[in-house]
C-alpha cells in the first residue's frame, strides 16, 4: 500500500485530501498534470479581464460589453468564494447549493452579450483575448477535474465538482457563439485590419 496528497482547485480555493490504493496504476504523473492544469485555469482567470480594460481605455468606451455578464460574473464570483468558505468548514451541501448558483450565473451571464452582439450586428470593443482567456481557463479547470486522481475513489469530491463542471462546459458552449459570431460579423464587414486588431486586443 502507499498514499498520495491530491490538491483539487475549484476556481480560486484549494481543498486538499489524503487517499490510499493499491499499487497496481501509478497516478502520480497524472496528479501532477492535474495539478498544473488547476494553477493554469487559475492564472488564465486571474489576467483574463485586463485586456478587455486595455480596450476598454483604448477606445475611451466600455459599450461594447453588456453590464448583465459582468453584474453574473461578480455575483457568481461572490457565491463562489461563499461557497468555498462553507466547504472548508466540511459544510458540503451549502458549498455545492452555492456551486450550482455560481453554474447558473456564469453560463446565463453570456446570453445578454450574445444577444447585444446581435443587436449591435457587431462584437467591436470587444476583447477576443478576454474570451480566449476564459476559454482556456475552463478548458484547463475541466482537465484538472477529469485528471485528478480523487474521481476514481471519491463521490464527495465528484458531487462537489458536478456544478463546477456544468459551469464550464456551459459557458464554453455560449463562448463559442460569441467566437462565432466575431468570425461572422468581421466576414461580413471586412475587418481584418486596425478594425480587427481592435476587436481582438
Amino acid at each position: 500500500m502507499s498514499s498520495f496528497s491530491a490538491i483539487s482547485i475549484t476556481n480560486s480555493s484549494f481543498s486538499i485530501a489524503a487517499i490510499t490504493y493499491n499499487d497496481k496504476y501509478d497516478y502520480q504523473e497524472i496528479e501532477i498534470f492535474s495539478i498544473l492544469c488547476g494553477y493554469v485555469s487559475v492564472i488564465c482567470w486571474i489576467f483574463a479581464l485586463y485586456p478587455q480594460i486595455i480596450a476598454n481605455f483604448r477606445q475611451k468606451s466600455a459599450k461594447a460589453l453588456s453590464l448583465a455578464l459582468l453584474t453574473n460574473w461578480a455575483i457568481g464570483d461572490a457565491a463562489n468564494l461563499i461557497g468555498s468558505l462553507f466547504d472548508e468548514n466540511n459544510k458540503k451541501l451549502i458549498g455545492i447549493v452555492m456551486g450550482y448558483m455560481c453554474a447558473f450565473l456564469y453560463v446565463t451571464g453570456r446570453l445578454p452579450q450574445i444577444y447585444r452582439n446581435y443587436k449591435r450586428k457587431s462584437v467591436k470593443g470587444l476583447s477576443m483575448t478576454m474570451f480566449i482567456l476564459i476559454v482556456l481557463g475552463n478548458i484547463t479547470y475541466s482537465l484538472s477535474i477529469f485528471t485528478n486522481p480523487l474521481v476514481f475513489f471519491d463521490l464527495t469530491f465528484i458531487r462537489s465538482e458536478i456544478p463546477y463542471f456544468i459551469s464550464s462546459l456551459g459557458t464554453l458552449t455560449f463562448d463559442t457563439v460569441i467566437f462565432l459570431q466575431w468570425k461572422y460579423y468581421s466576414v461580413r464587414r471586412g475587418i481584418y485590419d486596425e478594425e480587427g486588431l481592435e476587436i481582438i486586443v
